[in-house]
């Protein structure tokens, strides 16, 4: 899916870059009073707007398949390496030691173990009490 976004934003660039040539060509000689005139002002303003918009476009689908291809990269990773990576399944056990050893606190009323930054226990007891 990365690469189809990358190869559309390709084809979006190129394509839109030859649109906006014709459209800019096409409605510069339209906008003018003589068909041998030209508007310019109008044929720069649709060819810079009509510009940055392929451009803004292309920039958008590229960094949609970069994304997707690194989010990709990171789920094959995550199946292959990542599951002995410490702190990712501690059981509740580690978890209360370390959150005890980091400044955590025990509940006197209920037992359970809080970070230090929570102030009020699940059941209504506040840590200061």
């Amino acid at each position: 899916m990365g690469s189809v976004c990358k190869g559309l934003a390709t084809l979006y660039g190129v394509f839109g870059s030859i649109g906006t040539i014709v459209m800019s060509y096409s409605l510069g000689k339209i906008g003018a009073v003589h068909r041998a005139d030209r508007t310019w002002l109008l044929t720069i303003s649709v060819f810079l707007g009509m510009g940055l918009m392929v451009a803004m476009i292309c920039v958008a689908l590229y960094t949609l398949g970069d994304i997707h291809e690194q989010l990709q990269s990171y789920t094959f990773a995550g199946r292959s390496g990542l599951s002995d990576l410490s702190g990712l399944s501690e059981d509740k056990e580690t978890k209360n030691k370390r959150l005890l050893a980091n400044g955590g606190w025990k509940c006197p009323d209920c037992g359970s173990i809080h970070p230090s930054y929570e102030t009020t226990c699940k059941c209504g007891r506040s840590k200061n009490d």
